[in-house]
């Protein structure tokens, strides 16, 4: 079972970071080598809700592209940035410039997509505690497929600004195109595809779609048979497995 979060990726801002850009040089290589032995830090940044997908895109921009740094968000203003140790003074002087330049700036609403992997299991049995949020659709799924109980394989969420565009990448790969509707609803041009066994014959090996979503529903994708050789020693393999989404409008403060 895995817990993934990694968040979308979208258009590029500009960013000034001292230090934290590496340059194509003759001498590129031994500089690499020198960053990777530099001591890592993890911290936690709170910025203006509001702007959290925006600044979280300035910032991988500007510093994934020397391989040594991961920006993140778990929840509107809040950033993980795993960065050199050296880098993060500089980080966060450059967050707090483009928190306040942004002040007047209108924002786009933003969405929390979230997407789960689960397989069904023949017959009666206790569901994955894990998969409590999905209760109703679960129970929907049986209601029309017949008796079974329901294992959690993977989940992983990712914010975008409305509008926008990226991609999630796990077990996994979700990508992602958002528009907004005229009921209010959410376009969504979808597709997912299994990265660890993208030609395998069996499972949820793709999904494609342009899909219209209303926030707030939790929605049975697609299903598919369960891969084979899965199952535990003496237990019983998945007759199916399902992808299940929802995408929320995260309040903006």
């Amino acid at each position: 079972m895995k817990y993934a979060l990694k968040l979308a990726i979208l258009g590029p801002l500009a960013l000034g970071l001292g230090g934290c850009h590496r340059h194509d040089s003759p001498t590129a290589a031994a500089a690499g080598d020198t960053k990777a032995s530099q001591p890592m830090e993890l911290r936690i940044y709170d910025v203006p809700p509001a702007q959290t997908e925006s600044l979280r895109q300035a910032l991988t921009v500007a510093l994934t592209p020397g391989g040594q740094a991961a920006v993140t968000s778990p929840a509107p203003g809040k950033l993980l940035i795993y960065a050199p140790d050296s880098s993060q003074d500089s980080i966060a002087a450059a967050l707090s410039s483009l928190a306040s330049s942004k002040k007047g700036e209108p924002t786009a609403a933003s969405l929390n997509l979230r997407f789960w992997i689960v397989d069904a299991i023949r017959g009666d049995g206790v569901d994955d505690p894990a998969l409590g949020v999905l209760d109703d659709a679960l129970k929907s799924w049986r209601a029309s497929m017949g008796s079974a109980h329901f294992k959690l394989v993977e989940a992983t969420s990712g914010t975008v600004r409305e509008g926008g565009q990226g991609y999630i990448v796990t077990d996994y790969q979700f990508g992602y195109d958002t528009s907004l509707s005229s009921a209010g609803d959410i376009n969504l041009q979808l597709k997912v595809s299994n990265v660890l066994h993208p030609a395998h014959p069996e499972g949820l090996s793709q999904f494609q779609g342009q899909l219209n979503v209303t926030p707030g529903q939790f929605i049975v994708l697609a299903q598919a048979p369960a891969p084979t050789g899965e199952a535990p020693a003496g237990g019983e393999a998945a007759m199916a497995r399902l992808l299940i989404m929802r995408v929320d409008r995260v309040q903006q403060r």
